[in-house]
């Protein structure tokens, strides 16, 4: 029995070692393109099927293969969701829930993509969560603990990659504007672990009279950096050189009243750097952001070393 579960494992081994090669040869899925002749197709639709290649088992290999990639390297891991839709042939499948438009039947995935802070090389992903929404929204969501949002994939996914990547130097992990939750910038930090998180809340600051977005007004700019803007057709928005106007200071954020973990920090301490575009051209939105980090900003070549590991948060956008 053991030689016979040897030889298994040795076929599908080599299986997905084909299946995934051709992936990467090819920029595509579909086993028909993947494979040279019909043999193949075959077999990759074999292996696709066999009851010892699971999601969990999938996503369990790749964990392994990357824990040891990030050894003694500085990685950055971006988080990001998508959908996959469905609708084009939905009565084939079974199991479905909706996606974001709340109609069309698919499901929702929510990788870590791990990527070389030096280089940007990628490396693979430490942790990839799916789920599908068969409910609509509670009403009372807002006040529900975090644990039971949808939100809370944020924060699991980092703690599960924090596992994968214990072995790596430094972990970055990278998210943008639905990542600012206040109990993800509580729990996921430590020494060996830091965040860049792009502000999607005007947070009100512990010792300050006034929010974020008007402390970081009053505040002067340090210097300028030019960076170069890819062009994104969903967004209408041509690619281009922009010049950003940068700022950053430490502040000091007051737990949120809606903050439902009561063992939560009652402040946390951040560096933010801020930038703005000057001269934005007409019919193109301005570049603006603002970035919380656990990182110590102290220097204008920290807050581009920052704002360059951020642009990094694209190559997601890609995949």
């Amino acid at each position: 029995m053991r030689l016979l579960s040897t030889c298994v494992d040795e076929r599908l081994k080599k299986g997905g070692e084909l299946f995934f090669h051709r992936i990467l040869e090819r920029k595509t899925v579909k086993p028909r393109v993947l494979s040279d002749t019909m043999a193949e197709k075959k077999r990759v639709e074999r292996w696709l099927r066999h009851k010892e290649v699971t999601m969990k088992r999938i996503i369990e290999t790749e964990q392994r293969r990357v824990q040891t990639l990030v050894t003694g390297r500085h990685v950055l891991a971006i988080q990001d969701t998508t959908e996959i839709n469905y609708a084009w042939n939905a009565g084939r499948h079974s199991g479905l829930g909706t996606v974001g438009n709340g109609k069309d039947a698919g499901f929702f995935m929510h990788p870590m993509l791990v990527i070389d802070a030096l280089t940007g090389a990628g490396i693979g992903y430490a942790e990839a969560h799916l789920w599908n929404r068969t409910k609509g929204a509670d009403k009372h969501y807002e006040k529900l603990p975090i644990e039971e949002k949808e939100s809370y994939r944020w924060i699991t996914t980092a703690e599960k990659s924090k596992a994968t990547l214990s072995s790596a130097a430094c972990v970055t992990f990278i998210g943008d504007r639905e990542n600012d939750i206040y109990e993800y910038l509580d729990r996921i930090p430590d020494a060996n672990t830091h965040v860049i998180v792009r502000v999607r809340c005007d947070r009100k600051l512990l010792h300050e009279s006034t929010l974020l977005s008007g402390y970081l007004d009053q505040l002067p700019a340090s210097g300028e950096l030019t960076i170069k803007v890819a062009g994104d057709a969903r967004q209408n928005r041509k690619k281009r050189k922009a010049r950003l106007a940068l700022k950053y200071h430490a502040v000091t954020l007051s737990r949120p009243g809606n903050c439902s973990d009561r063992f939560a920090s009652s402040s946390i301490t951040l560096s933010v750097v801020e930038a703005k575009e000057i001269d934005c051209p007409e019919h193109e939105e301005p570049i603006h952001w603002r970035l919380y980090t656990t990182h110590q900003i102290t220097t204008q070549e920290e807050a581009v070393q920052l704002i360059t590991w951020y642009c990094m948060r694209w190559l997601i956008e890609q995949v």
